[in-house]
């Protein structure tokens, strides 16, 4: 064998083989730690959803017992049982229409007389007509399923002194639950979250559809004896972090369990395992190929060292040719006889110095062009916002609303625009003065922007009016977000040296219709919508209709 040949096979051997040993090992200890990650997220995860699902039922009880304490509703419910007189029915039904609107997610509100026999309901076609009797007062929540939707019932005794009444039920809808199951960031493409609650035999039932079987909710049941099942240890009450273990559709996954006992629900985040496993299969594929690399350098770098004798004088002409053409990526590396390595020093000295003095030209070049742009930024910033309250100002307000109404037309998208001007600013001033004004503009201002989404644009406009761009949202909710808005405002509390105040807020809105005929008729018609917000006695959200033009 040649000595060439010895050299390369003896080069390949020393800096491939291992290369590669590395890598493997390291892939297996990445899929270790990858695995630990996963285990930890779905923990930290299942953990928040659970403290999520507790303030939720916990808000369910709230309202329930609030609804119960009230006293006229409990006297009325007594009276009526004992003489049916309609006088005392209508007094129920104000009460209770009273209570509903000022819930969120409310379906119906129900009342039972002592036996459990249904008595007055706020909704027509409730499914529930009987009660089974119980005479404490503490608050039951039961998970429902009605007309295709999972429903959270609460229900509790109501007692008027010594005497029971009769009973309340509440039932919500469970939004807070289907989010919970739409929800699944940080699972993955095949991850899901599952809640479960037993059935008189003990078994766990699904409470609402799930990823792979959409028509389980309440009717998918897994046996209680099947305690390999994720869903069945969280019932059993072990909060637990699970490898290859067998889900509902028969996947292998990983799955963390929770348990509310207060509710004696079960919760489970999980991720199939093959998914996870994935990561391994891609690394090892980055391995082989890295592997081949591997080889192939070591194999060209083998058959280099084999002619290094053959040819110095020409390399060195090469390299040298490449520096005077500015290209610095190889190293000149001294080889050959003892002239060409001293040449060859003298030559790589000299390229280090050129190397040097490029570099250093061109970073101050990038930090030139670095602070060049975070200058304009900060300038594009300054002419976009207003100073005092670091809003959108009128200018920027007039592009993005001349952009966003043609977009909609465009693709026929939602837009509303919001005109919100402050009640009686004017005498804030002059009575307070103008720091006290100050900072009523930048605390509204604070608020909009908070309970506004990141894709819709806050602008203050004039003294005391802000307007709001509000594109491809649902005008009933838009309504109802700024009505909350505004309540809010009406809430705050401003404290001067000359004493303390409140204020208030009109807004004018308009949803894009076929009266918007332009830019301009639309902004026309949320101003008009604000004039009669102020005519109309201020403190209060009006929306633009043809009529009331």
């Amino acid at each position: 064998m040649k000595l060439k040949h010895i050299l390369i096979s003896a080069f390949v051997f020393v800096a491939a083989v291992p290369q590669f040993i590395g890598l493997h090992f390291l892939n297996h200890r990445m899929a270790d730690q990858h695995a630990l990650d996963v285990e930890a997220n779905l923990m930290a995860l299942s953990q928040i959803a659970k403290e999520r699902l507790l303030a939720s039922i916990e808000r369910i009880e709230d309202n329930t017992a609030l609804i119960a304490s009230r006293t006229q509703m409990r006297i009325s419910l007594k009276e009526w049982t004992r003489t049916g007189k309609d006088l005392h029915r209508m007094t129920i039904l104000r009460i209770l229409e009273d209570a509903q609107d000022g819930l969120t997610n409310l379906k119906s509100v129900n009342l039972f007389d002592p036996a459990g026999q249904l008595t007055i309901s706020t909704f027509p076609s409730v499914e529930v007509r009987h009660l089974e009797p119980k005479t404490d007062s503490t608050i039951k929540i039961t998970l429902q399923f009605q007309d295709g939707e999972t429903i959270v019932a609460s229900e509790t005794a109501l007692h008027l002194g010594r005497d029971h009444v009769g009973y309340l039920q509440l039932t919500f809808f469970a939004d807070f639950i289907n989010d919970l199951s739409q929800d699944r960031t940080g699972l993955g493409e095949t991850g899901e979250w599952i809640l479960g609650l037993r059935n008189e035999n003990g078994d766990a039932v699904f409470a609402f559809p799930l990823k792979y079987d959409p028509d389980a909710a309440f009717s998918h049941t897994i046996a209680k004896t099947r305690q390999d099942v994720p869903i069945t240890k969280a019932l059993m009450g072990e909060e637990v972090v699970l490898r290859h273990a067998t889900d509902y559709a028969g996947n292998l996954v990983f799955a963390s369990t929770r348990y509310i006992p207060e509710l004696d629900w079960g919760l489970v985040a999980k991720i199939n395992e093959s998914e996870v496993n994935q990561y391994t299969f891609q690394n090892l594929y980055l391995i082989l190929i890295s592997g081949i690399a591997l080889l192939g350098l070591a194999t060209a770098i083998g058959i280099g060292l084999s002619i290094y004798i053959a040819r110095p004088v020409e390399r060195l002409k090469t390299q040298t040719s490449k520096i005077a053409e500015g290209d610095f990526s190889n190293p000149l590396v001294p080889r050959g006889w003892q002239e060409v390595k001293e040449l060859t020093l003298h030559f790589s000295a000299m390229a280090g110095a050129l190397k040097n003095m490029n570099k250093t030209l061109n970073d101050t070049v990038q930090q030139r062009t670095k602070e060049l742009a975070e200058a304009n930024q900060k300038l594009r910033e300054i002419s976009i916002r207003d100073p005092l309250t670091n809003l959108y100002n009128r200018r920027y307000f007039d592009i993005r609303f001349s952009e966003e109404f043609q977009r909609a037309i465009r693709y026929k998208h939602t837009l509303s625009i919001v005109i919100a001007d402050l009640d009686f600013f004017k005498q804030i001033n002059d009575t307070y003065g103008h720091p006290a004004g100050d900072v009523v503009l930048k605390e509204v201002g604070r608020l909009l922007v908070d309970r506004m989404r990141n894709s819709d644009i806050v602008a203050r406009i004039g003294g005391e009016e802000f307007c709001l761009i509000i594109p491809e949202n649902h005008p009933a909710d838009i309504d109802k977000i700024l009505d909350r808005i505004r309540g809010e405002i009406a809430e705050m509390d401003f404290e001067t040296e000359d004493g303390s105040f409140t204020i208030t807020c009109s807004f004018g809105v308009a949803h894009l219709s076929g009266d918007s005929k332009n830019e301009t008729q639309f902004l026309q018609n949320a101003d008009k919508a604000l004039y009669n917000a102020k005519k109309n006695g201020r403190n209060q959200v009006f929306v633009h209709t043809p009529a009331s033009v």
